[in-house]
């Protein structure tokens, strides 16, 4: 498959993992693109298709997660898991099965993020990694 986004997007839902539904092909290799893919998928996340929100989330799971990984100092307490489940929280917590009202007000909030990413603990104005987006 291209590495093209549209063509990507085009095959979003296709080749679904038998045992893991939310994962394709094309899901693998959006998020290899990493946070310049997000503005073409977060749209994805109000689909009508239920398939294309789920593979959509997971997108936005995995490129949220690798930047947290690469942007993150954990406390000696505090895992890159947790810091990405407060971000994940921060934003709305999307549920591709989630209400309608719920799942758009994440999405404005993933947009939100998406002009500045940050961890929440550098809310505060902390300058460094955890600050500069890729």
């Amino acid at each position: 498959m291209s590495e093209d986004l549209d063509d990507l997007l085009a095959h979003l839902n296709d080749d679904p993992d038998p045992l893991h539904a939310d994962w394709t092909p094309a899901v693998r290799a959006i998020a290899a693109q990493g946070l310049p893919a997000l503005p073409r998928v977060l749209p994805l996340l109000a689909h009508d298709d239920d398939m294309t929100r789920l593979h959509a989330q997971k997108v936005l799971e995995l490129i949220s997660r690798k930047w947290v990984e690469g942007h993150s100092q954990p406390a000696a307490r505090e895992s890159i898991l947790d810091l990405w489940q407060a971000l994940w929280e921060s934003n709305g917590a999307y549920s591709w099965n989630g209400d309608e009202a719920s799942r758009r007000r994440s999405i404005a909030r993933w947009q939100s993020w998406l002009t500045e990413p940050r961890l929440e603990d550098d809310q505060e104005g902390a300058q460094g990694p955890a600050s500069t987006p890729s």
